[in-house]
């Protein structure tokens, strides 16, 4: 990785000149590997000077502790002086209260003395009671006397003891602060060192993915990318980045056949797609005037054309909810309807349009579907009684629609570009979403909840529009990875809300993931013909492209799908020299083995 002053220059000159992928493209082919090299060197360095920050932090810390133990042992010495100095005070008072007593001791025996003298012999007894007494009275003083200074040794103790308790206390949070931040220390060099070593394997996993789209030998190309996934899962990597899905996906398909994932009966344009809501059936509809009915549990076997008899070509596939009624729109006026639950019967001719069919729409509840056409009006047409109504004359000829999920609103894109939501309670009632003028649009999709409509234009943008704040002011996400100055001519929500999928002339598709925009779209790539539809299994497992070539390709949606089979078209591992030479280089990655099953 890169450090200062290169790193330094490096992000400078990418901050001035703001390099796109279509300017490097004339350089070189790696534009995303430089710029995932050049933001991995900043992070570490970034990480690398936060840790010295933190590192000095704590060293101030320490520093503020020990001045913290050095303050409290000066007051404990102040303490003890005071002490000291009390006791010598009190020493003075005993002494001067002695010397006092002896005053007074003396004067009372004087007294005595004097007393005795005129008593005379008869109170000799009485003098010597007397001084009993005395000396009994100065017995009793002393012992209160040294009561109360046995009570102030034992006070002072207490004081002492409670002092020695708060130092301890003191210096057990001392020790306690000290281990939290040796354990704080801990984490972070741990922290830091998974990090380092995510990094590594993480970039392992993508420079494998990429090299294995090099070599000639397809066991080693399987055993590389294969390897690449489970590093990018062990070590928390994007879980749809584009390199590991392109090496799964060109590893199993170099060790099948060049067929995979592809399936082939139409020789028209694959105009439109429908899958069943069980996800066991898909019907297309193409330019040669067929409408084919494939099994999906068999995609290898041959497909079953299941409507011949019009000569129109078709252009729309819809399939109600209920996978009974498949309708039809054609280049010319005709729009059929056909009876899932009686094969026998041929398709019904639904007649009022002046125009082709440019798109249908079918109503929630499975009866009624709304058919736009060139000649600039809506239809509202009737499965059962095979009927159509004239539902709205539009002032411009419009190309695309969709109908929300709560069937609200019906969304419609014109030639010129506009985009607008009409309220079906009240068709005359509008919404702009995008005025007139700039990139036109040409297809449009709601996300399952609704909340979110996707519009792909003529400039190879797809626009996510955000509808939860309200129609008035929506907000707008541009989605960019396209050839620019190309027209997308599909865009699709999977059924679980996961998965964005667009494509168009430029002849690839890109995959997004809705839980993180920021990520980069996987790019499906392996497709030499414009794609002019798209679709989503039921289950959300798999995606489906109809293409101007007349094929259908499929791609997984989920990498580990493809991982699951590699192993077991492989007979052996990686050997210790190609470990060295793809995987280990000089980077200390113990060598292990990526099938369990294959030999060393």
């Amino acid at each position: 990785l890169w450090r200062p002053p290169d790193l330094q220059l490096a992000l400078n000159w990418q901050k001035k000149q703001i390099p796109t992928r279509a300017w490097a493209q004339r350089y070189n082919p790696f534009f995303e590997r430089a710029m995932l090299f050049l933001e991995t060197s900043k992070t570490a360095y970034e990480n690398e000077q936060k840790s010295k920050e933190l590192l000095q932090k704590n060293m101030l810390k320490r520093a503020r502790n020990v001045a913290i133990v050095l303050g409290v042992a000066a007051v404990i010495a102040i303490v003890f002086f005071i002490f000291a100095l009390y006791q010598k005070i009190e020493a003075d008072d005993k002494a001067q209260l002695a010397a006092e007593r002896a005053l007074q001791i003396g004067r009372e025996k004087e007294f005595t003395e004097m007393q005795a003298l005129e008593a005379g012999r008869q109170k000799v007894v009485a003098d010597k009671q007397t001084v009993r007494a005395v000396s009994a009275q100065q017995e009793a003083l002393v012992q209160r006397r040294e009561a109360e200074y046995q009570r102030g040794i034992a006070e002072r103790q207490l004081l002492y003891a409670e002092e020695q308790q708060r130092i301890a206390e003191q210096q057990r949070e001392i020790a306690n602060t000290a281990r939290d931040e040796a354990d704080d220390a801990r984490l972070v060099a741990e922290s830091s060192e998974r990090e380092k070593n995510k990094l590594l394997y993480l970039s392992t996993a993508q420079n494998m993915a990429i090299k294995s789209l090099q070599v000639s030998d397809h066991s080693l190309q399987g055993l590389m990318a294969q390897q690449a996934f489970m590093f990018n899962v062990k070590y928390e990597g994007n879980p749809y980045d584009r390199y590991i899905y392109e090496g799964l996906y060109f590893a199993l398909k170099s060790l099948t056949s060049d067929s995979l994932y592809r399936m082939s009966g139409h020789t028209g344009v694959v105009r439109d797609l429908a899958i069943t809501s069980t996800g066991k059936k898909l019907y297309s509809a193409a330019t040669d005037g067929k409408i084919i009915d494939w099994d999906l549990n068999y995609p290898e076997y041959s497909p079953h054309d299941i409507m011949t008899s019009t000569k129109d070509r078709g252009r729309v596939i819809k399939i109600t909810s209920d996978d009974r009624w498949i309708i039809v729109g054609t280049d010319a006026s005709g729009i059929y309807c056909l009876d899932t639950r009686n094969g026998s019967k041929k398709p019904v001719a639904i007649r009022g349009h002046e125009g082709s069919i440019v798109d249908i729409a079918i109503l929630p509840g499975d009866r009624y579907f709304i058919s736009l056409s060139s000649d600039n009006t809506l239809r509202l047409n009737d499965l059962v009684n095979s009927q159509g109504q004239l539902l709205k004359s539009l002032n411009e000829p419009y190309v695309k629609m969709a109908f929300s999920p709560d069937g609200k609103y019906l969304a419609l894109v014109s030639e010129n570009g506009k985009l607008i939501l009409l309220d079906t309670k009240d068709v005359d009632k509008e919404y702009m979403i995008f005025p007139e003028g700039g990139p036109v649009n040409r297809s449009i999709a709601f996300s399952p909840k609704g909340d979110k409509l996707a519009a792909g234009n003529t400039m190879g943008i797809v626009n996510l529009i955000d509808l939860s704040g309200g129609l008035n002011n929506p907000s707008v996400t541009p989605l960019s990875g396209h050839t620019a100055n190309r027209y997308i001519n599909d865009v699709a929500f999977s059924a679980d809300g996961n998965f964005l999928a667009s494509g168009g002339f430029d002849g690839t598709i890109l995959l997004w993931n809705m839980s993180n925009l920021d990520n980069l779209p996987v790019i499906l790539r392996d497709n030499n013909s414009q794609v002019w539809s798209l679709s989503f299994s039921a289950d959300s497992y798999y995606l489906y492209a109809g293409c101007e070539d007349g094929s259908i390709k499929v791609w997984p949606t989920r990498p580990e799908f493809m991982s699951d089979q590699i192993c077991g078209k492989l007979s052996r591992n990686m050997t210790r020299a190609e470990w060295l030479r793809y995987v280990d280089i000089e980077q200390n990655i113990p060598y292990e083995q990526t099938c369990l099953t294959g030999n060393r």
